[in-house]
């Protein structure tokens, strides 16, 4: 056997509901889905046009529909590439880390303890429901919207919950949640959770003592201190212990927040430059 490449025997274990959920998932996306298990627990790196020709036969559009509505729901791990790397795909394996519809995610959740696995908590607040996913969705991503079939007021026919709780965002509140989306993502860079930090101090400060209009500005922000102390006490790699210690020097030199953050953003992107050169 160790002659072997044991990777190709690794399996992933995948809900059953998490396939048979037609609404919220069209056909295309659980191919999709289905293309990146495969590769679990290494990422898939297919070019664009192989995928959209060769594996799904579809088009450009449809496709990075399928990849940002399985991200968002916190079932892979995006990587855009560049000139000089594909795009990389990677399954999240671990259902605490999904952002399912509510209703979905607490079946999926009874079917884990029924079957005899450890209970868990999801670390993302749910969507209400899969007409809330979608509402969010086109939201973040207008130019690949989802065609949403306008339910009747009395119920959402996908999970028989009101439409009443899933309320559209305003305009500000969606510039929040953007900022809240990405920093509870995956992909959150501790150097920019640094930076934003200390543009954001007093707005921290303030909202602890007072009230505010906007939920997810107060999410953010708290979720923003929070993730800064954890990468302060414990930084990632070099250059986040340089950004530290460059902001800490600022600071001392009286440097405003929005200064501040932007020296850190510019020193960040050249020590990334210096290492991948």
């Amino acid at each position: 056997m160790s002659g072997h490449d044991k990777t190709k025997y690794f399996y992933a274990k995948i809900p059953k509901r998490l396939f048979q959920a037609y609404g919220l998932l069209n056909p295309t996306d659980r191919a999709t889905l289905a293309q990146i298990i495969n590769w679990y627990p290494n990422e898939c790196f297919y070019a664009v046009n192989y995928f959209t020709e060769v594996v799904l036969g579809v088009g450009d559009k449809a496709f990075y529909q399928s990849i940002y509505k399985l991200q968002l729901l916190g079932l892979i791990r995006f990587k855009r590439g560049n000139r000089k790397r594909p795009n990389r795909y990677l399954f999240e394996p671990d259902p605490c880390n999904w952002r399912l519809p509510k209703p979905l995610s607490d079946q999926i959740r009874d079917d884990y303890l029924k079957l005899g696995f450890a209970d868990f908590k999801y670390q993302h607040e749910p969507f209400p429901n899969e007409y809330g996913f979608k509402l969010v969705f086109n939201k973040l991503h207008p130019k690949l919207a989802i065609k949403i079939k306008e339910p009747n007021q009395e119920s959402n026919a996908a999970t028989d919950m009101p439409i009443s709780t899933t309320p559209e965002l305003s305009a500000d509140e969606m510039i929040w949640y953007k900022k809240y989306d990405y920093l509870a993502g995956i992909h959150s860079s501790p150097t920019k959770v640094v930076a934003d930090y200390f543009k954001y101090q007093s707005e921290i400060s303030e909202i602890k003592n007072n009230s505010s209009n906007l939920e997810y500005e107060k999410k953010y922000l708290l979720l923003l201190e929070e993730k800064y102390f954890e990468v302060r006490l414990n930084p990632p790699d070099e250059i986040t212990k340089r950004i530290l210690n460059l902001a800490t020097d600022l600071e001392s030199r009286g440097l405003s927040g929005e200064e501040i953050q932007v020296q850190l953003g510019t020193e960040a992107k050249i020590l990334r430059q210096k290492l991948n050169t």
